[in-house]
């Protein structure tokens, strides 16, 4: 069934810095990016002669207009004791390079959050008409990365533990995976199903926060489903998904499939 409440939606670019600019320098730039877009956000919703209020406005998320959130985060390295989450964690080595990201430098990722893909309209014209490709901030952007991969997901679901936890993670644990199985064998809606179920033990066994987000349809190259946890190490991560993934579907996407990464917040 069609959900025609506006998904939260976002625009997700990983990338990585050539080899002569510096890490710091780098990651400057892409927070200067970040803080132009969304300051183009809010002057541009000031300045939109748009309903922002009533059904017709809420189905297209135009009472979201401008409201762009971002967050930019560093690839962390990390260890693990079981072979499980070994062998997830080189499937992400393995993944990255595939993607033509060298695996002894930091990989970006940047996303801009839109409620609603109306916004995605939005976002173009704002960093390609108005902030401009070839004008700064975004020219030291472009000119500074040696590879990148653009993406767009939306969100399925995000559960969060009863009692949160007041200081943010110091990581976000990634599983990147596609639905498995032969074309047909396994629907769309059992295999997000089964993912929630998996997630709901997760998130009240380890009081841990998870987002599950599926890439549109073609935009994009990454792998269709992200998994986004925090809160949780590694080896936790793949001693849940050994223990409690009943959906076979499941349990073959997370434990043979999915490339594990981990990212660290830099900055809004």
């Amino acid at each position: 069934m069609i959900d025609f409440n506006p998904a939260r939606v976002a625009y997700t670019v990983l990338h990585q810095r050539r080899q002569d600019v510096d890490e710091e320098a780098y990651t400057a730039r892409f927070l200067a990016l970040h803080r132009a877009v969304r300051d183009a956000a809010r002057r541009f919703a000031s300045d939109a002669a748009l309903p922002a209020s009533g059904p017709l406005a809420h189905a297209l998320g135009l009472d979201q207009l401008g409201r762009v959130e971002s967050a930019e985060t560093r690839s962390v390295a990390l260890t693990a004791a079981t072979d499980e989450a070994r062998a997830a964690l080189e499937r992400g080595r393995a993944y990255t390079e595939s993607l033509r990201f060298q695996s002894d430098a930091a990989i970006h990722e940047s996303r801009f959050f839109v409620t609603g893909s109306v916004h995605l309209d939005v976002l173009e014209h704002l960093v390609r008409d108005h902030l401009g490709i070839y004008r700064p901030p975004h020219d030291g952007v472009i000119n500074a990365f040696r590879a990148a991969t653009f993406n767009v997901f939306n969100q399925v679901f995000a559960l969060t533990p009863e009692r949160a936890e007041a200081e943010p993670e110091p990581a976000e644990l990634v599983m990147l995976f596609n639905k498995p199985g032969r074309p047909g064998e396994v629907q769309y809606e059992d295999f997000r199903e089964g993912l929630r179920t998996w997630m709901e033990r997760l998130v009240e066994h380890q009081e841990v926060s998870a987002e599950l987000w599926q890439r549109k349809l073609g935009l994009g190259r990454l792998r269709e489903f992200a998994l986004r946890v925090r809160g949780a190490d590694a080896d936790a991560l793949l001693r849940h998904a050994t223990d409690h993934a009943a959906a076979p579907a499941v349990a073959q996407a997370l434990l043979e499939q999915s490339a594990l990464l981990a990212f660290q917040f830099v900055g809004p």
